[in-house]
């Protein structure tokens, strides 16, 4: 993607979090867009967004269930988490917050080996 293009999920996205803020009745600030994910890892059916994602105070005007279902809506998919910190033991095992859904293993395949994740 060239500089200063928008991919079209991240346009759907931003799109559909406009409209879902006009229903709700909530203000974005003038650069919401720099506080839309670019990038996050899809797992199947599950997407892992960057331990910063949507951590800014005016996602907090929204209704948490209805933010993450239009979400995984836009993105197409059905389970929404957040990294976490990493945990301090002899495996330094990830950690994720389930923002939608319950479940957070998911199948990774890579060069055909199939992996579990989470």
């Amino acid at each position: 993607m060239g500089a200063g293009k928008e991919s079209t999920v991240t346009k759907k996205l931003k799109d559909n979090l406009l409209d879902l803020a006009a229903s709700q009745c909530v203000k974005f600030p003038a650069n919401f867009v720099d506080y839309i994910p670019r990038k996050w890892e899809k797992h199947g059916d599950l997407i892992v967004f960057p331990s910063t994602a949507f951590q800014e105070d005016f996602w907090d005007n929204f209704d948490k269930e209805t933010l993450w279902r239009e979400i995984a809506r836009s993105l197409n998919v059905k389970r929404l988490a957040r990294q976490d910190k990493i945990q301090s033991n002899d495996y330094r095992s990830p950690n994720v917050s389930m923002l939608l859904g319950s479940d957070p293993w998911a199948l990774h395949i890579d060069n055909k080996i199939r992996f579990v994740k989470f």
